[in-house]
Parts: C-alpha cells; structure tokens; sequence
C-alpha cells in the first residue's frame, strides 16, 4: 500500500481505543506508526531525489545500490518490515506495560500484513527477516494497481465516513 494509506489504516485501527480512553492523540500514534515503516527507509530516499533533482529508477537500488540512501532503504526496509521483528517489539511492550498493549502498535503490524500481497514485483515484503529470506510473490497485483488502490482507498472512505460521522456525534454530546 503506498504510505498515506497505511497512516490511516493506523488511525483507524487506533481509533476505538482512542475513543474508549478518551485520548485522541493515541489514533494519531497509529497513525505515525502505520507510516513508519515505509518512512524510515524511504524518507532519505525521497529527500536524495529531491536534493538531486534526480528521477525515480529501480536501478538505483538493484541488483548493486547505487549509494548510500539505496543501500539504507534497502537494509532498513528488511527490519521495519518483518513481522518477527514486529512480534519482538510487541512482547517487549506487553512486558514493559505490565500485560497491557499499547494499541497504536498494532499499525506496524497490519502494515506489514497489507504488504506481503501487495508488492509482488518491487521491495517485496521480507516479513520472516531475519529468520528466512523468504519473501511472498504476491497474487500478482501491486498496491499501485487501479483494483486494489481504488478498492483500498474506497474503504478507506467508508471507514472514515463512520468516524466522522462519530466525532461529530461527540462534538454534539
């Protein structure tokens, strides 16, 4: 999924919780922690085209990165995309707080599991690093395919209709 959209799957997920404590700010966590994965690796990335005025390649990062900020994406993307490493995390937080989850984290985790089948081509999702290379080939559909970025945004919308709908509600009472 690109990664706005993963932002408010992150919202979104944090958002009941939120709501139920009366702590807004905790949906807005999820929100950050459902873009982080993709910003760690990206943001250099991102900024190195910027700064270079230089155009998107996939060459650039394979088969031999072709500097430092490649390198990175490449290296960071195996770590904020791993479900065992998101799983270690989250033991360490339930640990920490005593048996209590902080739900925000969740975000990471439902990250990773929209990636592995919506990046078949390019960055496949590595989401047993570092136990195993292994890295699902997806069901041959990007992200960036019209289906399933319109159908992921389109409930996006839905999503979003109801908590509108709800804050306004709480606005009111």
């Amino acid at each position: 999924m690109d990664v706005f959209s993963h932002g408010l799957w992150g919202y979104a997920l944090a958002y009941p919780s939120a709501r139920k404590q009366q702590k807004p700010k905790k949906a807005l966590w999820g929100l950050v922690i459902g873009m982080l994965p993709d910003v760690i690796p990206f943001l250099p990335v991102q900024l190195y085209f910027i700064f270079n005025r230089a155009s998107f390649d996939p060459g650039l990062f394979f088969p031999v990165p072709q500097h430092w900020v490649f390198s990175w994406a490449i290296q960071s993307y195996n770590y904020t995309h791993s479900l065992v490493l998101f799983a270690v995390v989250f033991l360490i937080v339930l640990v920490v707080r005593k048996g209590k989850m902080w739900v925000p984290l969740y975000a990471w985790g439902l990250h990773v599991l929209m990636d592995i089948p919506t990046h078949p081509n390019f960055f496949q999702t590595p989401f047993l690093f570092p136990l195993s290379n292994f890295k699902f080939m997806g069901f041959g559909l990007s992200w960036a395919h019209p289906l399933v970025f319109f159908v992921n945004w389109g409930v996006l919308a839905v999503i979003y209709a109801f908590i509108f709908r709800d804050i306004r509600k709480r606005r009111r009472a």
